[in-house]
C-alpha cells in the first residue's frame, strides 16, 4: 500500500464565503445566452441529484428539476446541461458542450485570472511569487503555509479597486500526478469516476471534480490527464478527489 501523498501535497483552498459566488468555473455566465434555442430552460451546471430530479447552478441561481430517474444516470455531478420543459412539471436534460475553457468566471460574473510563479516570500496571508522576474503579491484567507522556491500556479480574483489579487486556489505543481485512463464510471452520487494507470502502471481510482478544461463527454479511454489531487486515500487502487483535471 502506497503511503498517503496527501502529506506532501500543498494545495490551498480558498472559499470565498460571499451569497452565490465561487470560484469554480461557470463558463455559461460567459456566454451570451440571450439568443439561446427556445427549447432550453436553462444552460447550467449539475450540482446534485435526488431521487425525482436535478438540482442545475446557473450563475448564482440554483433551481431543482423534475427528471426522470432512469435519465438521470446518463449525467454527472459538475456536467453542464441544457434543460428541456416536458410538461408543467417534468424535465428532460441535454449534454451542453463548451466550446472555450480559455476563460473562466465565478458565478458572481468575476473573471478568474490565473498565473505561474515561483515562491520567493510568505508572511501571514500574504504570497509572494516572481514571474518574469517581477514580484507578484497576493493575499489569502488564512495563513498560507508552502516551501519557498516551490513552483505553484494561482488562481485569483484582482480588485479593480485597490489592485489586489485575491487568492482562490494555489496549486504546488510538484503535486501534479500524469495518468492515463483505462476506464470510465459513475458512483452513486453522480460523479464520474476514472480508472486509471501512471507511467509504471500503478493503478488509481481518480473522482472527477474541481477545475476542469474539458466536458465529461469529452473524456474516453486512453485519453492522458494531469490531476492536482485535494485528497488521497491510503487504499489499493489509490483514491484520489481533484481540485483540477487537465486533459493532456
Amino acid at each position: 500500500m502506497k503511503k498517503r501523498l496527501i502529506a506532501t501535497i500543498l494545495i490551498i483552498t480558498i472559499v470565498i464565503i460571499v451569497a452565490g459566488c465561487a470560484t469554480q468555473k461557470d463558463l455559461v455566465k460567459s456566454k451570451d445566452t440571450s439568443n439561446l434555442d427556445d427549447k432550453y430552460v436553462t444552460i447550467g451546471k449539475i450540482i446534485g441529484f435526488k431521487e425525482n430530479g436535478v438540482d442545475v447552478l446557473t450563475g448564482d441561481i440554483a433551481m431543482h428539476y423534475s427528471v426522470d430517474k432512469n435519465e438521470l444516470k446518463n449525467f454527472y455531478l459538475g456536467e453542464y446541461v441544457g434543460v428541456v420543459k416536458l410538461d408543467d412539471n417534468k424535465y428532460k436534460l441535454e449534454s451542453y458542450k463548451v466550446d472555450d475553457f480559455s476563460v473562466r468566471y465565478t458565478n458572481m460574473g468575476d473573471k478568474i485570472l490565473t498565473v505561474t510563479g515561483e515562491v520567493v516570500n510568505i508572511k501571514d496571508k500574504e504570497l509572494v511569487i516572481k514571474v518574469d522576474e517581477k514580484e507578484i503579491v497576493f493575499i489569502g484567507d488564512e495563513q498560507i503555509a508552502i516551501t519557498i522556491g516551490a513552483t505553484v500556479t494561482i488562481d485569483y480574483l484582482e480588485d479593480k479597486g485597490n489592485g489586489n489579487k485575491k487568492i482562490l486556489q494555489v496549486y504546488d505543481e510538484s503535486s501534479a500526478l500524469d495518468f492515463t485512463i483505462k476506464s470510465i464510471s459513475r458512483a452513486k452520487d453522480g460523479t464520474m469516476v476514472l480508472e486509471t494507470e501512471d507511467d509504471k502502471g500503478l493503478k488509481n481510482k481518480v473522482y472527477v471534480m474541481g477545475v476542469l478544461n474539458f466536458n465529461h463527454g469529452d473524456l474516453k479511454v486512453g485519453d492522458k490527464i494531469t490531476v492536482y489531487p485535494k485528497e488521497i486515500r491510503e487504499i489499493y487502487p489509490q483514491e484520489i478527489d481533484t481540485l483540477k483535471i487537465i486533459k493532456q
